[in-house]
């Protein structure tokens, strides 16, 4: 197996080093998990993430749809087993075409929620479906609509709790001081106050929160997961 561009040496969870991190590189943040800038149309940074399985070659990728970080990813031997799509709003923001993206896996699936797409389309499925390979990494998914019809959040049980939370609670910007979480801008009052609903009934245990945009927050103590979730949860402007 040849070698990916992948920190394997060490984990970083260093903010300073992942602020820095050039986009499409893999980086390591937690064992067996990777998280990799993606450069947007609007020449903004988002983040995508891998998860490794344990026999060291199958990988699933998490709002991952950058052309070079897939090619590497198989050109280093990983099997992708499959995309999934936090929300539609990830597609838009690349600009690149489901079909495309799938055969650039290796003619993988891509999963996302059906108020997102169209499921009859040849190269996505429906997220909300019961798939084996979720198993396979121990995921489960989460409908949060709010940011879009179709959006969801990602719950891994490995690394004593994984959530990868999409556009559903944005984190900190890294040019701040701040390691803060809240649910994005939103006109839609309502559509506001259904997706704090959403996040007040959350009832999923992770260490680790990681979004689309802004800081990933490392090793939350239960008192910090429940403060958060409640600050996601609070109707109306979350106070910081």
């Amino acid at each position: 197996m040849k070698s990916i561009d992948v920190m394997e040496v060490e984990m970083v969870q260093s903010i300073e080093t992942i602020k820095d991190a050039q986009r499409e590189r893999a980086i390591k943040i937690l064992p067996d998990t990777f998280l990799f800038k993606i450069k947007t149309t609007d020449d903004s940074t988002c983040q995508g993430y891998a998860i490794r399985h344990l026999n060291g070659r199958d990988i699933l990728l998490i709002d991952a749809i950058s052309e070079k970080t897939i090619k590497d990813f198989r050109e280093s031997g990983y099997h992708i087993k499959g995309i999934l799509l936090t929300s539609g709003k990830v597609v838009k923001g690349i600009g690149e075409s489901l079909q495309k993206m799938k055969e650039e896996a290796g003619d993988a699936p891509i999963f996302i929620h059906p108020l997102d797409t169209s499921i009859s389309s040849s190269a996505t499925k429906d997220i909300t479906g019961k798939h084996e390979i979720f198993s396979h990494f121990s995921l489960s998914v989460h409908h949060f609509p709010g940011v879009t019809g179709g959006s969801v959040v990602i719950h891994s049980e490995i690394n004593n709790g994984m959530l990868f939370c999409g556009d559903s609670a944005v984190g900190s910007s890294y040019e701040t001081d701040e390691h803060v979480f809240s649910r994005p801008e939103n006109k839609d009052s309502a559509q506001d106050f259904g997706l704090a609903e959403t996040w007040n009934s959350f009832d999923k245990e992770f260490a680790h929160i990681l979004p689309r945009c802004g800081k990933p927050q490392f090793d939350l103590e239960e008192a910090e997961q429940n403060d958060l979730l409640q600050k996601l949860g609070r109707s109306g402007p979350i106070s910081k």
